[in-house]
Formats: C-alpha cells, structure tokens, sequence
C-alpha cells in the first residue's frame, strides 16, 4: 500500500464527509434551496436491511458518514414497500476503497452513478419486459 502524507489524508476525510454513503454523489448538490443531509448511523437499520450496509462496523476514513435527501427518499420508499409486501427497486450502494496518495473519489463518483444509473435502467427494462411477458 501506498504511504498517505498526513495533509493528503486531512484532505480525503474532509472530501469524504461531502459525500453519500450509497451513491457517492455530492451532498447538497440541489440547484437553489440546500437539501436535507441524514446521518447514517441514525439510519443503520434501514440501510443495514434495505440496502445491506452495516454502517456501525464501516471506517470513517474509508466510508462517508451521510446520506443524500434523494437515497434517503428512495430508502424510506423501499422500505415502505417491503412492509406492505410490495416490490420494490433495489438500492445498490457504491464501493467505497480505502484512500491512497492519488485519490479518486470524485473519479468513483462518476464511474459509480454512471454505472448505478446504467444498471437502473437495465433493471427497468428487466421489470417492463417481464410485466409485458405476464400479461
């Protein structure tokens, strides 16, 4: 493993903390008015059953802390689902590397909501084409 300069680190954590545990994005992105932000821990147990994240266990140097309004929304809706027995669209996490010299945060961020609204699409497709073979 690469050896991490203490400033180059100090500046991963703070990077790290502004952005969302499962999709990477930034945090209070939203044009105009700032978004609500959640904290993971407060929500350990929806994200541990929804979403398969065991937030208590994670490094904080390795996995941000909060969530974004928007997988906050899409969470509670998942969980709302699966409570009334309904389907419901996964939530798929992004993965998170521990922090080397040449970080890439911002790198994953875009590879991983490229490739998380890809595999969305994909599985809508999947869900329209199946919906269309059952009727």
């Amino acid at each position: 493993m690469t050896q991490i300069h203490s400033s180059s680190y100090e500046h991963h954590l703070v990077q790290l903390q502004q952005h969302c545990r499962v999709c990477g994005g930034r945090l209070n992105k939203a044009k105009g008015k700032p978004q609500p932000v959640y904290s993971c821990s407060e929500n350990s147990q929806d994200l541990q059953t929804i979403v398969g994240i065991h937030c208590s266990s994670e490094e904080n140097s390795i996995f941000p802390t909060k969530l974004c309004n928007q997988c906050h929304i899409k969470i509670d809706r998942a969980k709302k689902a699966k409570e009334d027995g309904m389907p419901f669209q996964p939530v798929v996490p992004m993965e998170w590397s521990p922090h080397e010299d040449h970080c890439k945060v911002r790198k994953k961020n875009y590879n991983s909501s490229t490739q998380l609204a890809a595999a969305n699409n994909n599985n809508n497709n999947n869900n329209n084409n199946n919906n269309n073979n059952n009727s």
